[in-house]
């Protein structure tokens, strides 16, 4: 540093003003450019976001504003827009609205009364279960402290005949009889403790199933009701959908709905998550959590739901639905696969999803 300042002293006064004068302008040419650059950046990000902007109103618009319903995949779609107020639900069918009304009813009333008479018969031979329950499940515990109690004896009957023989005495004689009297027993104590702990492990399996699928068959009881009601009331938007089920050969509905509680947040998939692999020993499936590309690419606004890819009438699809309606939680359950809403049979955990908006 020393030499360096001996030297620029020692140039003339002339060239130290140059070299200052060239210093200062790299310094603010650098500085411009570093601040445009910045600049570009800032542009670029701009842009980006008011590309995404201008792309949500196209992908939203893959979602049609008017469904003719020509099939059981439109009417679920439709079923599914039915509450957005932008959406018109119209059907294919030359038939009036009084002949959609017959035949939508006829197709309701009776799946109404025999889901009703399934509930009855279910909670008949549950109330019966859990009557027996409670007749076996006590004599368990006594039956065990039992077979504990023929073990000590047997234990020692056993101890006594390893004695010597004694001559002239009948003790030995009476040490093999107790021995054989408590084997017998024991014997059989074993088997009425085998025999009834599988009737009631049997017995809880029977009971948690037929609870489960009344709460299944619960909901889409009230889903049914509510269809049949609103058939009734002449409801323009549904009767489509019903009279396309009806005359497609449909059974059963092919979406269930249920409302839930309204404070619903994603962050509650990790409390049913953590509930599923306790009662099946797995994780539960996700196949979409929040919003994904698949959902942007249909138009659905997906940010605050998940799907679990389990059909709801499958062991894992009956626990879901009870526990999710015992927790209050909102959810769909798709039974087949939909062109536009669902790639296969699944559960739409969280609200139904709305059209994504610019």
């Amino acid at each position: 540093m020393k030499k360096l300042s001996y030297y620029w002293r020692a140039l003339p006064l002339g060239l130290r003003v140059v070299a200052l004068v060239y210093l200062t302008s790299i310094s603010l040419v650098g500085g411009f450019l570093l601040l445009r650059g910045g600049r570009q950046d800032v542009s670029s990000e701009a842009v980006s976001v008011s590309a995404t902007a201008d792309v949500l109103p196209a992908v939203a618009d893959a979602l049609p504003k008017e469904i003719v319903v020509d099939s059981v995949d439109k009417a679920i779609l439709a079923e599914v827009l039915s509450a957005d107020t932008s959406t018109t639900v119209v059907s294919n069918s030359a038939v009036g609205t009084e002949e959609m009304f017959r035949v939508a009813n006829n197709w309701l009333q009776p799946q109404v009364t025999r889901i009703g008479f399934r509930i009855a018969e279910l909670r008949k031979s549950l109330e019966k279960d859990k009557l027996t329950l409670q007749t076996d499940k006590p004599q368990i515990e006594p039956l065990q402290r039992e077979i504990a109690v023929l073990e000590e004896e047997l234990h020692k009957a056993r101890a006594a005949m390893d004695l010597p023989v004694l001559h002239n005495s009948s003790f030995n004689e009476e040490v093999e009889q107790r021995y054989y009297h408590y084997k017998a027993r024991l014997d059989k104590a074993r088997k009425q403790l085998r025999a009834l702990t599988r009737s009631v492990e049997g017995l809880d399996k029977r009971i948690a199933h037929r609870e489960t699928l009344i709460k299944q068959l619960q909901v889409e009881a009230a889903e049914l009701r509510n269809r049949l009601d609103r058939v009734r009331n002449r409801d323009l938007k549904l009767l489509p959908i019903i009279y396309a089920y009806a005359t497609s050969g449909v059974q059963v509905l092919p979406l269930v709905s249920y409302a839930g509680r309204a404070n619903w947040d994603l962050s509650f998939v990790e409390d049913i998550s953590i509930a599923f692999e306790r009662q099946f020993n797995k994780k539960m499936p996700i196949s979409a959590y929040g919003q994904s590309e698949t959902h942007t690419r249909m138009g659905w606004d997906h940010a605050n739901s998940a799907d679990v890819p389990v059909h709801p009438d499958s062991e894992e699809g009956q626990w879901l639905f009870y526990y999710l309606t015992s927790n209050d939680i909102p959810f769909m359950a798709f039974r087949h696969a939909v062109p536009g809403i669902s790639t296969g049979p699944h559960f739409h955990i969280g609200h139904p999803s709305q059209r994504l908006r610019r």
